[in-house]
């Protein structure tokens, strides 16, 4: 471990790869000195640092030549610091660490970014157009998992992105569907499901998904409401995809709108004592009745011994008779034969 913190990179090193190793605490301060340092992996190497330390290290003249910074499945914690220092960053995986910590107001995301993936769990804060601000390149947004960080545009906000991915998954969306969604027509992913979204799903997003040969889309798990614009793409995705939004109807539901609400089924009450007595006594006389018959009848032949007689040589007598017509039945064939 002490060798990895006193490691100094060759100056002319463009790539570095040590993904899935044990190497543990931080990001050499020398790593920042590698001025031709264009992509740095390290992917999976139990990496516990704060990141924005791991950022200061890498801030001296490594920040104009960073291109690619993968540092996802570690143990990273501490919030987002001002990473448009890196004028060169194109893509940035911190998927699956412990980041946290509020994101500041004022910071930006660097401007030639092209994938930006920060799922985690404690992240928080409101992101707003700012921070997005110059990002003509970013076609892949992973911020799945931050239950407390949200994301509120400008009513008007044009993104200057066209994103392939969106991934928003447990993020703060709502309540209002995101209109600035409506810009947005290339992606072949979308994951917004749990997002607190309490609108109606509008006509416009149905018109981004069509004419794709494949797409997957979720939108589960919020409080949509109202019917599912029909004639659409909508209607070819599984019923999963809108799942736990309970006032939402139309096709793939099995739940049926009337004038654009869920249908109700007319419920007819019964008193719950009336419906009871009427079950019970039901049931009571079935039983009553069985019981009277059975030992009636039964009863009656096993107490009573010339009944008894009685009752099997009617039994014997019918057996013996059905047996005649039988075999007189077969004669006859066999004669006719």
């Amino acid at each position: 471990m002490e060798k990895f913190q006193s490691t100094k990179l060759p100056s002319l090193l463009e790539s570095l790869s040590i993904g899935s190793n044990s190497l543990e605490g931080g990001i050499p301060k020398s790593f920042g000195d590698a001025c031709a340092l264009r992509s740095l992996d390290m992917f999976n190497t139990s990496l516990s640092e704060e990141f924005p330390m791991i950022i200061h290290h890498l801030s001296g003249c490594a920040r104009y030549s960073l291109e690619r910074l993968y540092l996802g499945m570690n143990q990273i914690n501490g919030t987002l610091p001002d990473l448009s220092i890196f004028s060169s960053l194109r893509e940035l995986n911190l998927h699956g660490n412990k980041l946290n910590g509020e994101i500041p107001k004022d910071n930006k995301f660097p401007p030639q970014l092209e994938q930006l993936d920060l799922q985690s769990k404690s992240l928080k804060g409101v992101l707003t157009d700012y921070h997005f601000a110059n990002m003509s390149k970013l076609y892949f947004l992973d911020l799945s998992d931050n239950s407390l960080l949200a994301l509120a545009f400008s009513q008007n906000w044009v993104p200057p992105f066209q994103l392939s991915h969106i991934g928003l998954r447990s993020c703060k969306l709502g309540p209002v569907f995101p209109k600035w969604l409506e810009t947005q027509n290339q992606f072949g992913d979308i994951d917004i499901s749990n997002a607190e979204i309490a609108d109606m799903v509008p006509k416009w997003f149905s018109a981004n998904l069509a004419f794709r040969e494949w797409i997957s889309m979720n939108i589960s798990y919020n409080n949509l409401h109202g019917e599912i614009p029909t004639g659409t793409q909508l209607q070819s995705f599984n019923a999963s995809c809108y799942e736990d939004n309970l006032d939402l109807c139309g096709p793939p539901l099995e739940k049926l709108c009337i004038d654009g609400k869920p249908a109700q089924e007319p419920i007819v009450k019964v008193p719950e004592d009336e419906n009871l007595l009427f079950t019970r006594e039901f049931y009571m006389s079935m039983a009553i009745g069985f019981v009277i018959s059975f030992w009636g009848v039964f009863g009656s032949i096993l107490i009573n011994r010339s009944w008894r007689h009685a009752y099997f040589k009617f039994i014997s007598n019918f057996s013996n008779a059905i047996y005649v017509m039988a075999a007189v039945k077969v004669f006859k064939w066999h004669q006719r034969g």
